[in-house]
Order: structure tokens, then C-alpha cells, then sequence
């Protein structure tokens, strides 16, 4: 995402005055929605799958986070959910 890989400080407002990852959130949700609504399991198990992916991403994410923000980012993952 353009304009985005040189910001240079730790965004804490708004939506992520709550959650650190919403796009993270928003995929998880639509693939718990996409799960419901096609009651499949194969669906499920591809859900399931997608799902500990982007948990895997965000892992990799945090550890990156934490290496170039410290204790700043340790404090505001205390205060914020996912």
C-alpha cells in the first residue's frame, strides 16, 4: 500500500485506539460470515485455515512492532484488543 511503508510513528487514535489490527478483524469476520452463510464444510475448513493464517501474519506483525517501537508498543497493546 503506497504512502503507507515510511510512517515513522505509532498510530493510537481512532479505530486503533481499540484494535491494533482492524483490517486483521475485518478479514476474520468476513470469513466467519462467509462460513455462515455457505454452511459448507469445506467452507469451514478453508475459513479455518485462512483464519490461522492471518493470526500467523499478525504474530510476525506484532514481533516487528515490538522491535521498532519497544515499550511504547508493549504499553499500547495492553490498552487496545486484536
Amino acid at each position: 500500500m503506497k504512502g503507507l511503508e515510511n510512517i515513522d510513528h505509532l498510530m493510537t487514535t481512532g479505530l486503533y485506539a481499540k484494535l491494533r489490527h482492524p483490517m486483521y478483524t475485518g478479514f476474520i469476520l468476513w470469513i466467519a460470515g462467509w462460513i455462515i452463510r455457505c454452511g459448507a464444510a469445506v467452507g469451514g475448513i478453508i475459513g479455518l485455515l485462512a483464519s490461522v493464517d492471518i493470526l500467523y501474519w499478525r504474530g510476525l506483525e506484532e514481533c516487528r512492532l515490538i522491535s521498532v517501537y519497544g515499550d511504547a508498543y508493549l504499553k499500547y497493546r495492553q490498552a487496545s484488543w486484536f
